[in-house]
């Protein structure tokens, strides 16, 4: 990633429709192949990912045709929160539909994942969204999922996406956006599913030509994924950063780990869709 003085060179970019004129659905594939062509030409100061942007608008252009009701511009919700908003890509995203959208995440930097000076990535999202783009409906603040500074039963909509994997424990999460979502309204949670790591494994596995070779602890320094000593098989990289093995990983990826919390603490399940042959979608009612 680039260093945080280079997002001081950042211009609006000029194709951007005013955020009034997006009253449809058409006007919303406009509004995201503009955010997307900005965050694409400087996708090097935000990820080391090339296809990040692609991806994830598709990906959200995917979960708005599947859920109409949700992600409509001609019927925005009054008040929608997104749990770990980043840079503000997704809420960027988020704001035709949203007549007051707020960007939460973590008070403190994430990974290496907030450059230079910055202390957590709300501090660019608002940089980048309110300042660059001028998207003036979103604010952004930093907060931990457990303890929003939202109101009881102010939020219509809460949104996450890949983010409730990164959380240790969901209990006090889903007990907090069950305070902060009204009785009626909706949870919206985009999470990687088992899949991903059958996907992840199977690849290590179809990669690791000299594993009887290479073992232990050179694979750690290469930093590639770890042999299984007791099979031989090849594990890959964990992603939540609180999973110590294989098997946590697939866990944490299980659809009750996500779920149960949420149905234990008020909220009901509507749907569970996918947008990626890897992920799934959980549509979450909050029960009056």
């Amino acid at each position: 990633m680039a260093d945080a003085k280079d997002l001081s060179s950042l211009k609006p970019p000029p194709d951007l429709p005013p955020l009034s004129s997006v009253a449809d659905t058409a006007a919303q594939s406009r509004w995201e192949n503009s955010l997307r062509a900005f965050f694409e030409q400087h996708w090097r100061l935000f990820t080391p990912f090339e296809d990040y942007f692609r991806l994830r608008a598709l990906e959200f252009r995917a979960l708005r045709q599947l859920l109409p009701r949700h992600f409509d511009p001609a019927r925005p919700c009054d008040h929608v929160a997104e749990i770990g908003c980043g840079y503000g890509f997704v809420s960027a995203l988020l704001a035709p539909m949203a007549r007051r959208l707020r960007g939460f995440d973590i008070p403190e930097k994430y990974a290496g994942y907030v450059p230079g000076d910055y202390e957590n990535s709300t501090q660019i999202a608002r940089l980048v969204v309110n300042g660059v783009l001028g998207i003036d409906r979103a604010e952004f603040a930093a907060a931990w999922p457990h303890a929003l500074p939202c109101a009881e039963g102010e939020l219509d909509l809460v949104f996450s996406m890949y983010v409730l994997e990164h959380i240790a424990d969901l209990a006090p999460v889903a007990r907090e956006l069950a305070r902060v979502v009204r009785p009626g309204g909706h949870a919206i949670h985009v999470v990687p599913s088992t899949v991903d790591m059958f996907f992840a494994y199977t690849r290590a596995q179809l990669s690791a030509r000299y594993r009887g070779v290479l073992k232990g602890r050179l694979w750690r320094l290469l930093g590639r994924a770890t042999p299984h000593t007791g099979t031989g098989a090849v594990h890959p990289p964990l992603h939540s950063e609180f999973a110590r093995s294989f098997e946590d990983q697939l866990r944490i990826y299980s659809l009750e780990s996500y779920l149960f919390p949420f149905i234990e603490h008020g909220f009901a399940l509507c749907q569970v869709l996918q947008t990626r042959e890897q992920n799934r979608v959980l549509v979450l009612q909050r029960e009056s």
